[in-house]
C-alpha cells in the first residue's frame, strides 16, 4: 500500500508537458525554459531591410509634403567635380552648369513618380529591426534640385548610388525612408528620366 502511494505521488507531480531533457529553473520568481529556440536572426522576416511598394501616400498628399509644395521647378542633375567631388555644384542658390554634366528637368508625371518612390516604398510592415549599412566612402554624383518661381534653388538632395548615402537639410519626413533597394529605385528613375552618366 505504502509503494503504491509513493508512485501516485511522483507520477502527479511530473508535469507531462515537460520533455525529460527540459530542465525549467526559477530565478527571481521567473520560470525559465531551457533549450529555447535563439532569437532571430538579421535574416528574419522581423529585420528584413528590403524595400515594398506598401505606401498609400496619394499624389495630392505628396505634393503637399515640403519642398515638393514650393518648388516651381525640380531638377535632376549629374556632376563630377574631380577636386571638389563631396559638394553639389550649387552656390548661393544657383547652379554652377559649367561643373554640371547633365540637368534634366522632370515633368509633372516624373515628379508624381520620384515621390512615389520616396514616400511610398517602405519597410516591410513585419520589419521592426532597422539597420543601415554605413560605408566610409562618400563620392556623390547626383542631385534633385529645388527651385521657386525665381530660379533660385532653395533645397536639395545631394545623392552617392555608389555609397548609398544622401546629404540634404530637409527632415525625414520630407525624404522618406532609404529601406534596401532604395538606391537602386532612383538609379532606374534617374535612367529613365534622361540621366546618361549613372557611374555611381
Amino acid at each position: 500500500l505504502y509503494v503504491l502511494f509513493f508512485l501516485f505521488l511522483t507520477s502527479c507531480g511530473q508535469d507531462p508537458a515537460v520533455r525529460k531533457d527540459t530542465v525549467l529553473r526559477k530565478t527571481d520568481s521567473v520560470i525559465r525554459l531551457e533549450n529555447l529556440p535563439p532569437p532571430p536572426s538579421a535574416d528574419s522576416v522581423n529585420a528584413d531591410q528590403s524595400c515594398y511598394h506598401n505606401g498609400e501616400v496619394s499624389v495630392s498628399e505628396r505634393n503637399k509634403v515640403y519642398p515638393f509644395d514650393k518648388a516651381y521647378k525640380i531638377r535632376v542633375i549629374s556632376f563630377d567635380l574631380r577636386h571638389n567631388i563631396n559638394e553639389t555644384p550649387v552656390v548661393n542658390g544657383k547652379l554652377i552648369t559649367s561643373k554640371t554634366k547633365e540637368i534634366i528637368t522632370l515633368t509633372e508625371l516624373q515628379k508624381n513618380e520620384l515621390t512615389d518612390i520616396l514616400f511610398n516604398y517602405n519597410y516591410s510592415k513585419k520589419t521592426i529591426f532597422f539597420e543601415e549599412e554605413e560605408l566610409a566612402c562618400y563620392f556623390p554624383h547626383h542631385a534633385i534640385l529645388f527651385e521657386d518661381k525665381s530660379g533660385e534653388i532653395f533645397s536639395f538632395i545631394e545623392i552617392c548610388l555608389q555609397c548609398r548615402k544622401i546629404r540634404t537639410s530637409l527632415p525625414l519626413e520630407s525624404i522618406g525612408v532609404f529601406c534596401e533597394g532604395k538606391y537602386e529605385l532612383l538609379k532606374r528613375f534617374f535612367g529613365k528620366a534622361g540621366i546618361i552618366y549613372l557611374g555611381n
